[in-house]
């Protein structure tokens, strides 16, 4: 878009509009009025025309470099609005999650809480792994391989960040970053630590791990029909396929590490629907009303459109984080 031209300021206050000279008793108008008006103007304007060129062409610049500046700055943050990392996604619920909902349990301090995370990550046994972990969906056998590949015995204490309480419903949590030079993801990962039943506190796995059962290798292979996912959430508005139908379906967007190793660039958003006034609705509008940009939640989707492999259907809201309570989260909105 062309600046507006600056006048104001610019011009002499002695100037007046060119034209034919003002009728002085028999003086009528001056020589070269007419014929030779072209030649006097060019004389008379040029200064003041490159003075106003300069002056144009300056801010033409300035405006262009500003519009570049914004236009690369909004398409940098488009292009990562799925794919923050985890200090930025924790960031943002912080000051909402230091405040403890129910003390239940004493919290371990800052350095209890770095020496559980070390102890859990280090973990050579099954015995270990019991002590340390939090169990659900994933065997002992299973976090032992995990914690191989991914070297997590290597982590150190300057490679974890405090980040305090953060409960959800009735479960107490306290989060630990674990920042990603030091593990197998430059997306980092969080040490979610969660009392037992008897006041124990340990690392909830299959949080850290962010698994999903079936693994997404299997649901994008379309070789399981539904899984188990944990995803960052925020709304969207892609209505396509079978999900065309605006008034029948909220849209949201979602991503996964996990699942982003698997797709090219331009495909890691996924995008997950689920029936308008479903309790699944209701769940993820109470997760998404909270005002984070993008939330942490656990779902179960099912493929329901074979041509497009990254849209699926919400069919249960498991959790607003990526641990997992006791009771399923969308069933508060039945």
């Amino acid at each position: 878009m062309k600046p507006r031209q600056i006048r104001r300021g610019i011009s002499s206050h002695h100037s007046r509009d060119l034209g034919n000279a003002p009728k002085i008793g028999r003086i009528s108008k001056l020589r070269g009025s007419e014929g030779g008006k072209a030649a006097r103007v060019r004389h008379m304007e040029t200064p003041l025309r490159r003075y106003r060129r300069a002056i144009q062409g300056v801010l033409a610049v300035i405006v262009a470099l500003t519009v570049i500046v914004a236009g690369a700055w909004v398409g940098l943050k488009f292009r990562s609005r799925f794919v923050p990392t985890e200090l930025q996604v924790s960031k943002s619920r912080m000051t909402e999650d230091l405040v403890r909902i129910v003390s239940k349990v004493k919290s371990p301090t800052e350095e209890q809480a770095y020496e559980m995370v070390l102890d859990a990550l280090k973990s050579h046994d099954e015995k270990t792994v019991g002590e340390n972990f939090r169990l659900t969906d994933t065997s002992a056998g299973e976090i032992l391989g995990f914690l191989r590949e991914t070297q997590a015995g290597a982590v150190e204490a300057t490679n974890l960040r405090w980040l305090g309480s953060m409960d959800i419903e009735n479960l107490l949590m306290e989060g630990v970053l674990v920042d990603g030079d030091s593990v197998d993801s430059k997306f980092g990962r969080t040490a979610f630590l969660v009392p037992d039943e008897k006041g124990v506190w340990k690392v909830d796995f299959d949080a850290y791990a962010r698994c999903s059962k079936p693994d997404w290798k299997e649901l994008l292979e379309s070789r399981a029909e539904r899984a188990k996912v944990r995803v960052l959430l925020a709304p969207d508005s892609y209505y396509n396929g079978p999900f065309a139908e605006e008034s029948t379906w909220v849209c949201y967007g979602m991503t996964s590490p996990e699942a982003g190793k698997l797709l090219s660039e331009e495909q890691r958003v996924m995008y997950g629907y689920c029936r308008k006034d479903s309790p699944q609705a209701r769940a993820l509008l109470r997760v998404v009303s909270s005002g984070h940009p993008i939330m942490r939640v656990t779902l179960e989707i099912r493929c329901a459109n074979r041509e497009d492999k990254l849209q699926f259907e919400i069919t249960r809201v498991f959790s607003e984080d990526w641990v997992v309570p006791d009771k399923p989260f969308d069933e508060r909105f039945l």
